[in-house]
């Protein structure tokens, strides 16, 4: 993944809403990389729950 302008998207059934943009050359970077951090800590539990 790269480029400047980032966004994010959460999908809720047939609804979906789509974040602000970030830019990734400013200190919204940090915000950036918060969020992917944290996609990861969920995408983690889903898994260790799929596996139980």
């Amino acid at each position: 993944m790269r480029g400047r302008d980032w966004y994010f998207m959460i999908l809720s059934d047939k609804h979906y809403c789509i974040s602000r943009g970030f830019d990734a050359t400013t200190e919204d970077v940090f915000v950036i990389f918060k969020i992917l951090m944290a996609l990861k800590g969920m995408i983690s539990e889903l898994v260790e729950m799929a596996q139980v």
